[in-house]
């Protein structure tokens, strides 16, 4: 039921979302007049309003209330020609991630529901001009069997708050590598690597580009289904996990994560990190893994010491000069 629901508010939306978009293609951001700007200032100022409600408010049932009337006026929004070149900076709940040419971009947001769950919100608005076309995404992961194997669409999506997008290549195809955030339920989260790749200029979620050798498989303290096409870590719901793009050595890092065996093995509340990182490489097209990325080693026999500090006349290890004294 509640599919159907957010299915009739994004109703309106589908007919802008049949046109042929091609991701990947050079673009610029469209020409946004000064009183389109003014339009959509303002409907910037009614959104934000509902953002907070969304937000904030102690009702369940008004925070969907305030997503639920925000989800058309947001659409208004959007259909105001030249949007694309908005950010929407002052509707907190958002986040907008795009590629380097701005062919589009990721809009997702979350709400939080009883008994410790979020539901997702999204859509990916293609940069047409002054012409709209957004492809709505609709949360399903609750009935999403297998999410770590499955291809997806915007109307079946695997739901998250996208929090980064990264791009890479592999015979003359654009990989957009989106890292996100899903709080799951009230005893554990997961962080999401997923991808997002265009088929005949349509959009598509997941894809066969991550490499985990079997044999590193198996020691993960959750369940790894191959073939990939995402990647999810299930951690404990107060633990603070890391996954993300380091552009400073070109791999993705994350926690790697170990049982407290409170709870025993497969069991998200157990699993926390254990002060160690893995990562991906992205070499011969694609995703590859790589253990225990950062070691510091320390030879215990010979530990690091600090350089002894010299006296007032730079001679080190020397008593004072009783004259140096105040």
């Amino acid at each position: 039921m509640k599919y159907l629901v957010l299915l009739l508010v994004w109703l309106p939306v589908f007919s802008f979302a049949q046109g042929k978009g091609k991701g990947g293609a050079k673009s610029k951001l469209p020409a946004l007049s000064e009183s389109n700007r003014e339009k959509l200032q303002n409907a910037e100022l009614e959104l934000s309003h509902l953002a907070l409600t969304m937000f904030m408010d102690s009702s369940n049932l008004e925070r969907m209330r305030a997503c639920y009337t925000f989800i058309p006026k947001f659409v208004e929004a959007l259909k105001v020609p030249g949007s694309f070149a908005f950010a929407f900076d002052s509707v907190p709940i958002l986040s907008l991630q795009y590629p380097s040419d701005s062919s589009f971009r990721v809009i997702t947001w979350q709400v939080a529901l009883e008994g410790g769950s979020y539901r997702y919100f999204g859509t990916i608005q293609m940069n047409k001009g002054k012409d709209l076309m957004l492809y709505p995404l609709i949360d399903r992961t609750d009935s999403i069997a297998m999410p770590q194997d499955t291809l997806l669409s915007p109307s079946c999506w695997y739901g998250a708050f996208y929090y980064n997008l990264i791009e890479t290549k592999a015979k003359g195809k654009t990989y957009y590598t989106l890292f996100g955030f899903d709080g799951n339920d009230l005893f554990s989260r997961v962080k999401v690597m997923d991808v997002l790749h265009f088929e005949e200029g349509k959009p598509v979620f997941g894809a066969l580009i991550f490499d985990i050798p079997d044999t590193i498989a198996e020691t993960f303290p959750f369940a790894v289904r191959k073939p990939l096409t995402r990647f999810l870590v299930y951690y404990k719901f107060d633990a603070q996990l890391t996954l993300n793009y380091n552009p400073d050595d070109d791999i993705v890092v994350f926690d790697h994560i170990k049982s407290d065996h409170e709870h025993g093995k497969d069991i998200p509340i157990s699993l926390i990190p254990d002060g160690s990182y893995d990562a991906f490489e992205w070499k011969e097209g694609k995703w590859k893994y790589i253990s225990n990325v950062y070691q510091l080693t320390i030879d215990r026999g010979n530990p690091p010491m600090p350089n002894p500090s010299p006296n007032v006349n730079g001679n080190i290890n020397q008593k004072p000069d009783p004259s140096e004294a105040p």
